[in-house]
């Protein structure tokens, strides 16, 4: 039996060191994927329906786009309970959001949570300068099959005077942007009558301005920012002289 040469010992000595190297470099970052990888939650989406996340995306670039007929697609039975009156859903048209100032931007969403019958996204817009957080909550309908918006971004906008007698609040009508179409009438039912989609308006109180105490703090021509949080709504109030 002829001995190996030297050589050949040293290039399957290598060869040995090098595929034993691999092996520690591929078990090593096995071993750091276990530890740093996010742990896997399965009620995260335990659904077998589409991903919920998927249809507030698209509401909410609905919004975004000033496109309120397809936002009205993802949240029309939301209205089936919520307590608007008198004009109702009145601004949430796409002449309305299409004439806002600004509407939502740079939206992004997470899923939170899902089941068969409900879902939870995370959501998160630039809206006047500022970021907001919300979660947007859906239902599935088995009729429709789809993801539907249990509770819509629209939030009301309340235009009030006073003249500080008894029962002497009365609620103002109001003209969005430059459209006449888009005159509100106002009625003793208008405190959750407009409710309007996340975006900047600019807002026109049909009032006598002699009547106003404190105009120039108080102008008839004014700027608000809607935003999905029904307990901070706008509300705009005026005092009136005698």
């Amino acid at each position: 039996m002829s001995r190996a040469e030297p050589g050949v010992k040293r290039r399957v000595l290598i060869i040995w060191l090098v595929v034993f190297g691999i092996v520690l470099v591929v078990v090593a970052a096995a071993i750091i994927w276990l530890f740093v990888r996010p742990p896997h939650d399965s009620s995260v989406n335990s659904t077998s329906h589409p991903d919920p996340a998927i249809t507030a995306q698209a509401y909410l670039d609905a919004i975004a786009d000033g496109d309120a007929d397809a936002a009205r697609a993802f949240d029309e039975s939301s209205f089936d309970e919520y307590p608007v009156q008198n004009t109702g859903t009145t601004l949430l048209t796409n002449e309305a959001l299409g004439s806002a100032v600004e509407r939502i931007s740079e939206v992004s969403v997470k899923l939170q949570g899902a089941t068969e019958d409900s879902a939870t996204v995370a959501t998160s817009f630039t809206l006047a300068g500022e970021k907001h957080t919300q979660s947007i909550y859906l239902v599935w309908e088995t009729e429709s099959k789809t993801w539907q918006v249990e509770r819509s971004f629209a939030s009301p906008i309340s235009v009030s005077a006073d003249n500080g007698e008894p029962n002497g609040l009365r609620y103002l009508p109001f003209q969005v942007g430059d459209s006449d179409g888009l005159q509100q009438k106002a009625d003793d039912k208008t405190l959750l009558g407009f409710v309007a989609y996340p975006a900047v308006y600019n807002l026109t109180v049909d009032l006598d301005a002699d009547q106003v105490d404190d105009i120039e703090a108080n102008p008839l021509e004014r700027q608000v920012v809607v935003v999905p949080d029904q307990d901070q709504f706008p509300v705009i109030k005026y005092t009136l002289v005698d």
